[in-house]
């Protein structure tokens, strides 16, 4: 494809930083007219580099606990990988599914709040696929960090690098139900407006943004990504 032109992975860098920031924050930052920033996020988006925009919520504080299984496969052909990959994503626990190279072949993340449960689930999968799988890792989760893709700019200053912390152990909010719905909203559309949010909640904008803040003040929200292509970038993760 052709080649990332800086203007435009300045404006991704900063939706990576806040995915919720005006047009006009935005184009402060890249200095660059709003009108300009908004056609080229458009045309971002219709390439595919932009896939969507995400909100970082911190599971722990809703009481999950978030786990990963590693496998390695044995005795296996195209389609039983594809069967056991699907099994994983209709799965009502896992939340991330990647095929992968080197040590192990597949990678399942896992967010669950009962692990009695959890590990019933895991003693029928293994039942189920025990003679695909040749071994298998758990692990447990205890202490996330999340970096903005300084990668994007080659003048970043490595001391200004900002930070998302997302730690488990620590205490567990109350959150009600109208919370738990604007967290659906916005968990894979950080940029839905809150005049969008208010209509589907029966509610207002100004209540909106006022629970929004909360969540971010409790530390639910940790911030607001984008979910970028780097194979349209010729960058492998």
């Amino acid at each position: 494809m052709d080649k990332i032109e800086l203007k435009d992975k300045k404006i991704l860098y900063e939706l990576d930083r806040n995915s919720r920031q005006t047009l006009s924050r935005i184009g402060k930052n890249v200095r660059l007219p709003k009108s300009v920033v908004a056609y080229r996020m458009k045309k971002l988006e219709e390439t595919g580099i932009i896939k969507n925009f995400y909100t970082v919520i911190n599971f722990y504080k809703l009481g999950y606990i978030n786990l990963a299984i590693y496998v390695n496969y044995q005795y296996y052909t195209p389609a039983i990988e594809k069967e056991i990959i699907n099994y994983f994503v209709d799965s009502k626990y896992s939340w991330w599914v990647a095929n992968i190279q080197g040590r192990y072949d597949l990678v399942v993340l896992f967010l669950v709040k009962d692990l009695n449960d959890f590990f019933s689930f895991w003693r029928k999968t293994l039942m189920k696929y025990k003679f695909n799988f040749q071994d298998c890792s758990i692990a447990f989760f205890t202490k996330t960090y999340s970096y903005p893709h300084s990668f994007l700019l080659d003048d970043y200053k490595r001391d200004n690098r900002e930070k998302m912390e997302i730690v488990d152990g620590g205490k567990k909010v109350d959150i009600d139900n109208k919370d738990l719905q604007i967290l659906h909203l916005i968990d894979l559309n950080s940029r839905i407006p809150l005049t969008e949010i208010a209509k589907k909640l029966n509610s207002s904008a100004t209540m909106i943004n006022y629970r929004i803040k909360k969540l971010i003040k409790i530390g639910v929200i940790q911030g607001f990504r984008t979910n970028i292509d780097f194979s349209k970038f010729d960058l492998q993760q």
